[in-house]
């Protein structure tokens, strides 16, 4: 492949003009065919159709030559015109002038974002809760602790009186078994009394009888 090969490649318009003529040395023979074995009615209906493709590239090729050269009609200026004007209106209501940013994407979008400020909220509120719960397990363990020692106390109290209690029923039985021995021995002291007497009362009459 040359060089003018490679220009032919870059250029548009020479490629359609190439095509168009491989296209017409192509179709002679068939056209001499048409003319000698098939129906004049088909022939002009072929040649209409040849014209429509012809005028078709023609118009194509007008179209390229118009975009290489820049060369354009009066309406199609204006139309040019108006849609160059209305796409400097748009990006400039679009700019920073017109009060929106063009930002290209970033790795984090505003929903990412949300979402971030989201969780960092539930965290910090989940650090507040951490943090009253910590104090009111501290204040709970304090007052769990002296309960205990309120308990411990009051268990020793109880202890105390129940020794209390059972020293004072001993002392109470002993006391009982006081009265009961005294009687005893005076009971057994008016015995010994009496006897006593019965012996000098008969020792007397004896005496007395003699």
């Amino acid at each position: 492949m040359g060089p003018k090969d490679l220009c032919l490649m870059n250029d548009p318009l020479s490629s359609i003009l190439t095509g168009f003529k491989g296209m017409r040395k192509e179709k002679k023979i068939p056209l001499w065919l048409r003319s000698n074995v098939v129906d004049p009615a088909l022939m002009d209906a072929n040649s209409n159709n040849e014209a429509l493709e012809k005028k078709g590239l023609t118009r194509e090729m007008y179209k390229a030559r118009k975009h290489q050269t820049g060369k354009h009609t009066l309406g199609e200026r204006k139309h040019l015109s108006k849609i160059s004007k209305g796409s400097k209106s748009f990006s400039h209501e679009l700019g920073p002038k017109g009060g929106i940013c063009l930002i290209h994407p970033r790795p984090h979008s505003f929903v990412d974002l949300k979402q971030f400020m989201e969780l960092q909220g539930l965290h910090n509120s989940q650090l507040q809760l951490t943090a009253v719960l910590k104090l009111a397990l501290v204040d709970l363990e304090e007052r769990h602790r002296q309960a205990n020692a309120t308990i411990k106390e009051k268990e020793y109290l109880i202890s105390n009186l129940i020794k209390s209690k059972r020293s004072l029923i001993e002392r109470a039985f002993k006391l009982r078994a006081e009265p009961e021995s005294a009687a005893l021995d005076v009971s057994s002291l008016f015995t010994k009394i009496e006897r006593k007497d019965k012996i000098e009362n008969g020792n007397r009459v004896s005496t007395s009888a003699n």
